[in-house]
């Protein structure tokens, strides 16, 4: 984020936050509460998956 301009940091910290509330909106889907142990599983899973593909696509930002 040292990189970018004000106004472009400003903009990638309103996509993160709403990244953010849809990854945890998505992720909570996955923790069916009728789902058993697996579905606290899948749920922590989709966190840990979609959090690793953002921290690459950030990366990948310059």
């Amino acid at each position: 984020m040292a990189e970018l301009t004000p106004a472009r940091k400003k903009q990638l910290q309103t996509a993160q936050r709403l990244w953010l509330q849809y990854r945890d909106a998505n992720c909570h889907f996955y923790a069916d509460p009728d789902g058993g142990t697996a579905a606290g599983v899948a749920a922590a899973d989709c966190v840990l998956q979609m959090t690793a593909n953002r921290a690459r696509e950030l990366t990948g930002l310059r």
